[in-house]
């Protein structure tokens, strides 16, 4: 019995549909709003990412950040 407050999510019975996912990801998918609020994060993210230039070379040229720094920046982006 769900009390009012609870919530249940659903995920498509191909269990195989997910193997290319996270198991995070794939809870999350269970409810479709909150997977789009996910994903309207992330790709925010990616842009902010995008136009940040954070490294410059020995001759001052801007170099784009790399993507070790870049997911480590989005963790702690996603967990504020």
């Amino acid at each position: 019995t769900i009390t009012p407050g609870q919530r249940l999510s659903f995920l498509k019975q191909d269990h195989f549909q997910y193997d290319a996912f996270t198991v995070l990801d794939t809870v999350i998918m269970g409810n479709q709003r909150l997977y789009e609020i996910r994903n309207e994060k992330d790709n925010e993210l990616i842009l902010r990412a995008s136009t940040v230039q954070l490294f410059t070379t020995e001759d001052g040229e801007f170099d784009p950040v790399g993507p070790a720094f870049f997911q480590e920046w989005k963790d702690k982006m996603l967990s504020e």
